[in-house]
């Protein structure tokens, strides 16, 4: 059935985060428990960081570029797996629904790393959770 494709998760290894970035891997929870992986770059102190979100299908490698490129005009950057995606939990996509406890709980963690300033640049449901995920 067309619906139970388009709903299903998609899974797939990420692998390491990329040296060049000095990145580190990150794996939060949401308020029901589930667990998303992603990765942090550093920055300088009290630099503003960006939260990276990619599109449907994807996964957080979609996001390398912009995090080379946040990180060179001295943003701290972190990209997610939303959830039903690359390394992180779920078990259907909900267009944004659901996946927006993970924008939430990015932001909590980029907050929690003293980041007073945080912007989102989310890509195609990226765009679409993070949307839901943070409310005015």
């Amino acid at each position: 059935m067309a619906v139970g494709r388009l709903l299903a998760p998609a899974p797939k290894p990420v692998g390491a985060p990329p040296a060049e970035l000095g990145c580190e891997s990150l794996e939060l929870r949401d308020r029901a428990g589930r667990a998303l992986r992603g990765w942090y770059a550093r920055a300088g102190r009290g630099a503003d960081a960006v939260l990276l979100l990619h599109g449907l299908r994807a996964s957080r490698r979609q996001m390398l570029a912009r995090m080379r490129w946040l990180q060179s005009a001295g943003f701290a950057s972190a990209a997610i797996d939303l959830l039903g995606h690359g390394e992180s939990d779920g078990e259907q996509m909900s267009f944004g629904w659901h996946e927006a406890s993970g924008v939430r709980a990015a932001l909590d963690e980029l907050r929690r790393r003293g980041h007073a300033r945080v912007g989102v640049i989310g890509h195609s449901l990226g765009a679409a959770s993070s949307l839901l995920g943070e409310p005015a």
